[in-house]
């Protein structure tokens, strides 16, 4: 394992933090379906966005309230035959259960938007609010205490240093030779992060 796929693993990820598509929390629409028929799905908070899917289950749109909302501004009326199609975002932006927090956080923001479905294999699965995207990224940010990391940084000189790329079985023989408490991790020459005694054990469990 190289130490940047350790790192990684530590990083909060989508999988964590989008809902569910389940029968309780139905997130996702057809087609076909008619707008009056979603209102009352989409008043709830939980559900402020349909994904709107084909027969393969596959995302094909997105509808929000907000989109019911100015159609209405528009024509002052829902339409009994109104279906989902005529408000949809067809085609839009998906993410992955294994995508980062911060990667579908920047989508969103980029595109301007605040729900980002989910799909796993092709497959839709949920749906990840930019409120829970920036709340993973958070928990992240929080667990990189500033203060700490700080002080470890001007710890560091004389401390071994390893490069990112680098392997977990390089940064065992690094400590084993230094005897050193932590280990200075950089990449393009500068330092991103630390190894420290906890991490090594946790990679050595990993191997048995």
């Amino acid at each position: 394992m190289k130490i940047k796929d350790y790192f990684a693993e530590k990083r909060s990820r989508v999988a964590d933090w989008y809902t569910q598509d389940t029968s309780d929390i139905p997130l996702y629409c057809k087609v076909t379906d008619k707008v009056l028929d979603m209102i009352v799905t989409l008043s709830d908070p939980r559900e402020a966005s349909l994904a709107v899917v084909d027969e393969n289950n596959h995302v094909v749109g997105i509808v929000t309230g907000r989109d019911i909302v100015l159609y209405m501004g528009t024509h002052r009326v829902i339409e009994e035959n109104l279906t989902v199609d005529a408000l949809m975002t067809a085609n839009p932006k998906t993410g992955t259960p294994e995508m980062l927090c911060i990667d579908a956080l920047k989508i969103m923001i980029e595109g301007r938007f605040r729900n980002l479905p989910i799909e796993a294999d092709g497959k839709f699965v949920g749906i990840l609010s930019i409120l829970a995207a920036a709340k993973g990224r958070l928990m992240e940010t929080m667990a990189k205490n500033t203060e700490a990391y700080e002080s470890l940084k001007s710890l560091s000189d004389g401390m071994p240093e390893i490069d990112i790329e680098n392997t977990t079985e390089d940064a065992f023989k690094l400590v084993s030779d230094s005897k050193a408490p932590f280990v200075s991790v950089k990449e393009n020459n500068e330092i991103v992060d630390f190894l420290m005694d906890y991490d090594l054990r946790r990679l050595w469990l990993k191997k048995q």
